[in-house]
């Protein structure tokens, strides 16, 4: 049970899938194409952002059906267990849904979600003026109805950056966080975190022909299990209190040099296989007889 005070992000990662889905074609979602497929098996994570520790606390599969206030809950309904008490919630751009605003609200959760913006209509209407400013805006789905949210709209200079000399417009849902539009653009910053968390844990993650869903999640959740080994052994035995409280790393203690510590300690207990026995008859000495000779 964890009793700290921490922010959580909530995003979905796309692990390539080839081939047929093995039981459910509701075990494969489609997207854009990516290391040669269209075809994905998805799951949901939330991370947990706490001082300079970022660890991955729930993992859910998401299948091809699957809303985006389903995903929520049942992520949510695995956090409940550990009683955290969060302070902000940062979620992509893909919940941005009245279902899942209205859930977060329900548990008066504070929370950031950026808003869906499209060249014409909707909240690009709102990008005008030359400051940021905050707003109020009125989300309609012929289902669920209408809600009123606190939008944040940040203009934000690139200043050269990214070869970019121009402005551009973000706009962000929250709730619950009050603050200037600037500040919540650089709060939601904190989640980008999470997209690291994928790419390392892909370096881990074994791989595997194999098209049961059961078992390519069970390898996903191996290799978060052993990215958040590897955040908390670096911070407790790899690095050094600075004098003003920070922590350096400056042993090269990286993620792959963890696993090879592993698979030695595994090669040493389970033993190592250094020599191949010859075969008691070898079927390159003797070639076979073709089937005609043996007939007559």
């Amino acid at each position: 049970m964890l009793k700290v005070r921490c922010d959580m992000a909530i995003d979905l990662v796309l692990v390539p899938y080839h081939g047929q889905p093995a039981h459910d074609p509701e075990e494969v979602k489609r997207s854009v194409a990516r290391d040669g497929t269209t075809h994905f098996h998805c799951y949901a994570t939330a991370y947990m952002i706490y001082k300079d520790q970022r660890i991955t606390l729930a993992m859910t599969f998401v299948r091809k059906s699957d809303t985006m206030l389903a995903i929520v809950r049942r992520l949510f309904k695995r956090l409940d267990v550990l009683h955290l008490r969060i302070k902000k919630a940062y979620l992509d751009k893909g919940f941005y849904s009245i279902g899942v605003i209205r859930f977060l609200k329900a548990r008066d959760l504070p929370f950031i979600i950026p808003a869906k913006t499209y060249k014409k209509g909707g909240v690009s209407k709102l990008f005008v003026g030359r400051a940021s400013y905050s707003t109020s805006y009125t989300l309609r789905n012929q289902k669920l109805g209408t809600e009123t949210v606190d939008l944040a709209i940040a203009r934000k200079y690139s200043k050269g950056r990214y070869r970019r000399k121009r402005s551009k417009w973000f706009a962000y849902v929250s709730y619950r966080v009050r603050t200037q539009p600037l500040q919540i653009f650089q709060f939601y910053r904190r989640r980008f975190g999470i997209e690291s968390s994928y790419r390392q844990m892909n370096r881990v993650r074994a791989r595997t022909s194999s098209t049961d869903p059961a078992l390519r999640l069970l390898y996903v959740g191996v290799a978060f299990l052993i990215l958040n080994l590897w955040v908390v052994l670096k911070r407790r035995m790899a690095c050094d209190v600075h004098r003003h409280g920070k922590r350096h790393n400056h042993r090269g203690f990286t993620i792959l040099r963890m696993c090879h510590f592993l698979i030695r300690a595994i090669e040493r207990r389970q033993g190592t296989v250094d020599t191949i026995c010859k075969p008691a008859i070898d079927p390159l000495a003797q070639p076979s007889t073709p089937a005609i000779e043996r007939a007559q």
